[in-house]
């Protein structure tokens, strides 16, 4: 009986989530510029992939969230 509520006592609460990057409305046909590819326009969202096409290297898919939270795109 001790082992089983030692174990109870040590199991940590989950923690909490961080709340998710929402995709702004609107966004589609507003420019951006991309740390690797440069510069392009945002085309198509579903859920939270964004499709731009770049200016250097065409049409990319690219997730939303990744994108903000590592800084790989501004909007210009």
């Amino acid at each position: 009986m001790k082992k089983l509520l030692h174990l109870l006592i040590s199991v940590a609460p989950p923690a909490p989530q961080k709340p998710a990057v929402v995709v702004p409305p609107g966004i589609v046909g507003k420019q951006v510029k991309h740390k690797a590819y440069g510069e392009g326009t945002i085309n198509e969202v579903t859920d939270n992939i964004i499709v731009v096409s770049f200016n250097s290297v065409g049409e990319k898919k690219l997730g939303y969230e990744v994108c903000i939270k590592n800084k790989l795109i501004e909007f210009i």
